[in-house]
C-alpha cells in the first residue's frame, strides 16, 4: 500500500511539473523564429507588413508560404531575397492557356518584386500526381530538355524556368511542392527590375 501511495504522489508530482513548465513556457511566432534563424525570411515579414508568411522548417524545401486565409501561396525562396509580395486578383485571360493547369481544386495569384525582377504568378493546389503537373508542363518543351520526376527526390520540386527557343525571353518559371496534395507555383510574367509597375 505505501508503495502505491508513493506512485500516486510522484505521479502527481509530474503532472504538475509539466504544467507549471507549460505554463511558463511561450510559443515563438514564425515572425519571432525567422529573427532569429532566417534573415530572407525575416525580411520578407519586415517588407510585407500586414503579411503571414510561413516555412517549412525543414530547410531542405526552398519554399515558404503565404497564407491566404484557409489557403496559401508557395513562394520560392529564390524570389524571396529582398521581395516585396502583393496577392493580386487572377485573371486567367492574361496567363497563357497552357500555363493554367485545368484540374485545380483553389487557385489563386501573386506578384513578387525583388532586385532581379518582378513575376506574376498563378498558385494552386491539385489532388493530381507530380508527374501528371510535370507531364503538362513539359508538353510544349523539346522532349531533351523536360523535367523528369525522380520519385522522393529534391529534383521533384527544383524551380523549372523555360525561356523561347526563338527570342530568349521568358516563358514561365514554377515550382512544384508533392505534400498531402500538390501545391504549384508557375510564373507566367516577368518584367526586369527597372520596368517594374507601381503597385
Amino acid at each position: 500500500m505505501p508503495l502505491l501511495i508513493l506512485v500516486m504522489l510522484g505521479a502527481g508530482a509530474a503532472v504538475a511539473i509539466v504544467i507549471f513548465v507549460l505554463g511558463r513556457t511561450r510559443s515563438v511566432s514564425v515572425e519571432e523564429w525567422a529573427k532569429k534563424n532566417d534573415p530572407v525570411l525575416a525580411s520578407l515579414f519586415a517588407r510585407n507588413p500586414g503579411l503571414a508568411f510561413d516555412t517549412e522548417f525543414s530547410g531542405r524545401v526552398p519554399l515558404y508560404w503565404l497564407k491566404d486565409g484557409e489557403n496559401r501561396m508557395l513562394i520560392p525562396q529564390a524570389e524571396a531575397e529582398n521581395a516585396t509580395v502583393r496577392p493580386i486578383a487572377c485573371d486567367l485571360s492574361e496567363i497563357p492557356p497552357k500555363l493554367v493547369y485545368p484540374n485545380r481544386e483553389y487557385t489563386s495569384c501573386v506578384e513578387i518584386g525583388n532586385d532581379r525582377h518582378t513575376l506574376r504568378a498563378i498558385c494552386f493546389r491539385t489532388a493530381d500526381s507530380l508527374a501528371q503537373v510535370v507531364d503538362f508542363y513539359n508538353e510544349p518543351i523539346d522532349p531533351g530538355r523536360r523535367l523528369r520526376v525522380l520519385k522522393g527526390s529534391v529534383e521533384s520540386w527544383r524551380e523549372t524556368s523555360e525561356k523561347s527557343p526563338e527570342t530568349g525571353g521568358f516563358l514561365y518559371s514554377y515550382l512544384l511542392y508533392p505534400g498531402y496534395r500538390l501545391e504549384a507555383f508557375v510564373a507566367y510574367r516577368e518584367e526586369v527590375s527597372g520596368d517594374r509597375p507601381e503597385p
